[in-house]
């Protein structure tokens, strides 16, 4: 009675759990945080290929290369990235597992309030803080969450540093005003990475205004950054690396393609909560499975229209070796092994 007479003087407010169909799974009925409420099997099959040709874009992974020494030491920074990488992905899995199977543990049977359903966490960027929390005491959790703190903060620093590179150097330098000197170069390079950072946070802050289902997880907000880097810079990368034809022209028409699909397949999809009309492409938040494709084909179209630059061969053979080289490599190799180069 207590209740009912908050909720009557909109003092307060209340979740409830409406039904809803399965995306996944259309013949069966869904349950409480099972897959198939948010994503269909095609736009998961799209979010698999968005993190796996996002995680090779991202600039301030592949900035590794620039901090490199020679070609061996980047394949071996390439390694231990990967490594990292899969690690990482490997524990969040294991996190979210464990997150279901423990929890409970620590709960009592069927709990249902503010913060789980059943004894399940309703908003699964919890999981974590609560497994922490409830399997170790504060001092875990608080330990958790200073490394949580620690990891944005790594991330962000090298984002940035990614971009003071890329405005400082790449664009300024390059093209604005190639004789600045050294201070006027970092100069631009802060003004740009503030710039760069605010407007972040504006987008960060503000983008629930544009959708109807509240502000996105911190999770789907980070994949938007796997679309972009997945269609965007993937696959000029593997053109770039692996067709020797590619020119400049191809490389940018490809980073325009892709950026601007996923740009706008994600505006699409925000949209769609509001429009029904917006949600018409079907593949919701996870544009790379047909923006990298058609990324690649505009490097492939307009290179095959523009001119090479004469310094194209020697760059390549800096790139790969000549023939010989490689033959001798691998004979090299081969031998170590006790191998047989046939």
């Amino acid at each position: 009675e207590t209740v009912r007479r908050e909720l009557a003087a909109g003092r307060g407010s209340v979740d409830v759990l409406l039904p809803a169909d399965n995306r996944l799974h259309p013949e069966r009925s869904l349950r409480f945080m099972e897959p198939g409420f948010r994503y269909s099997a095609v736009e998961q099959i799209a979010l698999i290929v968005t993190l796996l040709l996002g995680t090779a874009g991202l600039p301030h992974i592949t900035h590794r290369y620039f901090t490199s020494s020679s070609g061996r030491a980047a394949r071996a920074s390439t390694v231990w990235v990967l490594g990292l990488a899969t690690c990482f992905y490997f524990l969040a899995v294991l996190l979210g597992v464990a997150a279901r199977s423990e929890l409970p543990r620590y709960l009592p049977a069927g709990l249902t309030n503010s913060d789980f359903v059943d004894g399940v966490v309703r908003v699964p960027e919890k999981a974590l803080l609560f497994l922490a929390g409830e399997a170790g005491g504060e001092s875990i959790l608080a330990l958790v969450s200073a490394a949580a703190f620690a990891a944005v903060f790594s991330t962000v620093a090298g984002l940035l540093i990614a971009a003071a590179t890329s405005w400082g150097h790449d664009v300024y330098e390059e093209y604005i005003n190639p004789e600045a000197s050294e201070a006027r170069r970092v100069r631009f390079a802060r003004i740009a990475v503030s710039l760069t950072a605010g407007l972040a946070a504006v987008i960060g802050i503000g983008i629930s205004v544009i959708g109807d289902a509240g502000a996105p997880g911190v999770a789907l907000m980070v994949t938007w950054a796997f679309a972009v880097a997945g269609s965007a810079l993937t696959p000029v990368f593997l053109a770039i690396v692996w067709w020797r034809r590619t020119t400049a022209g191809g490389v940018l028409a490809g980073m325009a393609t892709g950026a601007l699909l996923s740009m706008g397949a994600i505006a699409l999809a925000l949209l769609s909560e509001r429009f029904e009309w917006a949600g018409w492409w079907g593949l919701g938040h996870f544009p790379s499975l047909l923006a990298a494709p058609l990324a690649g084909l505009s490097v492939v179209v307009v290179s095959l229209r523009t001119t090479m630059p004469s310094t194209a061969g020697s760059w390549w053979v800096r790139l790969h070796g000549t023939a010989p080289e490689r033959r001798q490599a691998l004979l090299v190799r081969l031998a170590a092994r006790g191998g047989d180069a046939r």
